[in-house]
Order: C-alpha cells, then structure tokens, then sequence
C-alpha cells in the first residue's frame, strides 16, 4: 500500500526525521495498527512524502478496509506525528 505522508511539523510532533524501517502505529478512528515504513528517503518534520506501508501482522490491512483517497494518522504512543492519505492499494 502506498501513501503520501506528512510529518508534523509544529513542535507538537516528531522532533527528529524518519527513515525506512520506521515503525510506528498507523490509527483510523478507533483502529490501531503497527505498520513498517519505507521506499521513501529521509523525511523530516514539516515535509511530505510518497511511502510505502506495510502492516507487521499479515491481514491486518483488511481489518481497516482502505480505499484510495482515505486519510490516516500515525502516532508514537499517544502523540500524533503524522498526517497520511491512502494513494494506491
């Protein structure tokens, strides 16, 4: 699955960039899931980039049903680090 990711980039989130093998949580709604990050280059607060997501469980990408064009977000523990939308499945 593929996306394009933004870091926050206000002081509230990441303070530091993010690099393939990122693992963090990717939540919709209620649903929480552990994912892998990468296929992108070094990604630092404030900027966009295109991504690959790959969820640590097998199958659990069912769980969430997503279609292209639906957003999400990514935390470490309870805080909101990035903002994401769904590009291709």
């Amino acid at each position: 699955m593929r996306a394009t990711l933004t870091l926050v980039g206000d002081g509230t989130g990441r303070r530091s960039y993010i690099l393939p093998g990122y693992r963090p949580s990717l939540r919709v709604g209620e649903k929480q899931g552990d994912c892998f990050i990468d296929e992108f280059e070094k990604i630092n607060p404030g900027e966009t980039g295109e991504v690959r997501l790959r969820f640590i469980i097998p199958g659990a990408e069912e769980r969430f049903s997503f279609k292209v064009g639906d957003k999400f977000t990514i935390t470490e523990g309870l805080r909101i680090v990035a903002n994401g939308i769904i590009t291709e499945l």
